[in-house]
């Protein structure tokens, strides 16, 4: 899961250095970036990216943690969720919708 998540945070962090005018994407770019706000969603990714990149070797490919190893772990994800979590709540929405479109026609 922690592997996932490192991937996407590298993934959307890219996304957002990609992409110069995030304010003409929409309503769509607007919960993206968690209301307009690509920097802070880029600076969380990158925390996220990092700090999972750090505990990488100090845990065994994140397979044993402990002390330090565990903070880093902890900030990485929490970190790395935040940042994600408006990619995730457009999934969530379009999944809905394509679900509530599919009982529709039945």
């Amino acid at each position: 899961m922690l592997w996932a998540l490192f991937a996407l945070n590298v993934a959307f962090g890219s996304w957002l250095l990609a992409v110069p005018n995030l304010g003409s994407a929409g309503i769509v770019g607007t919960i993206i970036t968690l209301g307009g706000n690509a920097t802070v969603c880029f600076v969380l990714a990158s925390i996220g990216a990092g700090a999972l990149f750090v505990a990488v070797p100090l845990t065994r490919g994140l397979t044993r943690s402990g002390g330090l190893p565990l903070v880093l772990i902890a900030i990485g994800g929490l970190c790395g969720v935040t940042a994600v979590a408006g990619v995730v709540a457009v999934v969530v929405a379009v999944a809905l919708g394509l679900l509530f479109v599919v009982i529709d026609r039945l």
